[in-house]
């Protein structure tokens, strides 16, 4: 969960969260539910060729896992309560509610001046990487077991 508050009013956060979901369109978000104080997201979510085929050219079984464990739906709720008289609003989406709440905070500091001055409205190289993350992480791992392999007695 991540949350934080600005000083648009309740109306104007509800449409800054949809126009933001529809900018990523490509990634293809489609509003599931919506009512006074909540908004919700979903999307199935396919894993990518390229790193399908990085990992396949390495080893079969990883490429496996990968296609197995990045093929899911997923769902990003906000939910918006009025704080003052701003807006407090709270992006739950899973282990990737961090990572999209600073996605939004950044998209509102274009809006509400006093969010651009926190630190999480800046952009970090970090935010937009787990495919890598996943891709050396599984990397990592073959690479111990070949060495336990090495090691081992014939």
């Amino acid at each position: 969960m991540y949350t934080f508050t600005t000083s648009l009013d309740l109306d104007d956060s509800k449409m800054h969260i949809q126009s933001y979901m529809q900018k990523r369109t490509k990634s293809q978000w489609v509003l599931s539910h919506k009512d006074e104080q909540s908004l919700t997201f979903q999307r199935t979510q396919k894993p990518s060729i390229l790193t399908f085929f990085v990992l396949l050219f390495f080893f079969v079984l990883p490429a496996i896992l990968y296609l197995i464990f990045s093929w899911k739906k997923q769902s990003c709720s906000f939910f918006l309560k009025k704080a003052g008289k701003g807006t407090q609003i709270t992006v739950e989406a899973g282990i990737q509610s961090k990572g999209r709440g600073k996605a939004l905070l950044r998209h509102f500091a274009q809006y509400d001046e006093s969010l651009a001055l926190l630190p999480d409205a800046k952009l970090s190289f970090f935010d937009s990487n787990t495919p890598l993350y996943i891709f050396f992480g599984v990397l990592g791992v073959v690479l111990i077991l070949i060495a336990i392999l090495a090691a081992l007695p014939r």
